[in-house]
């Protein structure tokens, strides 16, 4: 973060009043005692030695600055408009019309969680580590639209979207009739969510063993209208590659 973005984000905060500045500590050192946790993966006991505070006054003011920083989460991310075929895909002759229905993707990801004692197990995830699971959807101009915390790490993808989607609490913002998202196998394809069919195969190579393909991927024809997709590529980096030649396009 540079500084003056860090300048511009105290004012906005203390100037809609979501912190206020204490005896001892300023607006400004809370959300540096924030960011300094949070960027670098710090403990307490870190945070302490840092800014010379105690351990009290750095968990109460970790906690002050996570929830006006959550409770600002309405104003930042918002729903893209759904209605409207992107620009990135009407304009791409890789994706229109194949994807003229998608309004993003959705895949979760793991956020390192400290938990002690009996509940540790819960947080395991397939790794060994500790972790949330934390479920995002993004847009083609590649910004969070929609995020849901709170399952532990071994909890599976589709039980969290489920949960997101089942509770009204949640605020999920469902596409249109027509519309979906892109979701990798860990979730089931159905409705408004687009999964890879399982058993089909996506690589002519797969299908057709006479196919003469560049040793490092699989040339899917000759117009370069097409996408050159390496044959050992999971799905999770199939979508970033996706989403990265998508922002190529839009930026050329």
């Amino acid at each position: 973060m540079t500084r003056d973005c860090f300048v511009r984000f105290s004012s906005i905060m203390e100037q809609t009043g979501r912190l206020t500045a204490s005896r001892a500590v300023s607006v400004e050192e809370q959300l540096m005692i924030f960011l300094f946790v949070v960027g670098h993966g710090a403990s307490n006991r870190d945070a302490q030695e840092t800014w010379q505070r105690s351990g009290s006054t750095i968990s109460k003011y970790f906690g002050i600055v996570l929830e006006a920083i959550f409770n600002m989460s309405g104003e930042y991310i918002r729903p893209p408009d759904m209605t409207n075929v992107h620009h990135t895909i009407r304009y791409s002759n890789r994706f229109f019309p194949y994807f003229q229905g998608c309004v993003g993707a959705i895949d979760g990801t793991h956020v390192s969680a400290c938990v002690g004692g009996a509940r540790a197990d819960k947080f395991r995830g397939r790794k060994g580590d500790t972790t949330w699971n934390v479920m995002a959807a993004c847009d083609f101009d590649l910004k969070f639209t929609y995020m849901l915390s709170g399952w532990e790490g071994s909890a599976h993808d589709a039980r969290v979207l489920e949960h997101a989607i089942s509770e009204p609490q949640n605020s999920f913002p469902f596409p249109p009739p027509g519309k979906y998202y892109l979701v990798d196998s860990g979730y089931a394809n159905r409705g408004c969510f687009l999964a890879p069919y399982r058993g089909t195969n996506y690589h002519l190579r797969d299908q057709d063993d006479s196919v003469d393909a560049d040793p490092d991927g699989v040339d899917v024809g000759e117009s370069s209208s097409h996408l050159n997709i390496p044959q050992d590529m999971d799905m999770g980096a199939f979508r970033d590659y996706v989403t990265n030649c998508i922002h190529e396009g839009s930026s050329g």
